[in-house]
């Protein structure tokens, strides 16, 4: 649902089976849309999902800056949509809160 498809597809590479790009095709999301209320579930399971992606694949160390590059977009993103008024930014900083205090990397 979050870093499934990328690990499925990775590890295809890996296995040497060959990707295929079809431009043309179109994929309709018909359900779990995200609304405030279910931010903070929503943000729980990316970040999860999220590490266990990176730590799975790429060891601790790159999970670590991929979590440092993860914090520094969505910090940017928070100070942007302060900046503009915008109330999503209690979004990206539950990230932030999720990234570095709710879930540790094991």
């Amino acid at each position: 649902m979050y870093f499934e498809e990328s690990d499925y597809c990775l590890q295809a590479v890996r296995k040497g089976i060959k990707m295929l790009y079809y431009p043309e095709s179109k994929v309709f999301h018909l359900g779990g849309l995200i609304k405030e209320d279910n931010w903070d579930t929503y943000v729980i399971n990316y970040v999860s999902s999220f590490k266990y992606y990176f730590r799975k694949n790429f060891g601790f160390f790159s999970c670590y800056i991929a979590i440092y590059l993860h914090f520094l977009g969505s910090f940017l993103r928070v100070c942007g949509l302060l900046l503009k008024g915008d109330k999503k930014y209690r979004f990206h900083l539950l990230n932030i809160v999720y990234l570095f205090r709710k879930l540790k990397i094991r």
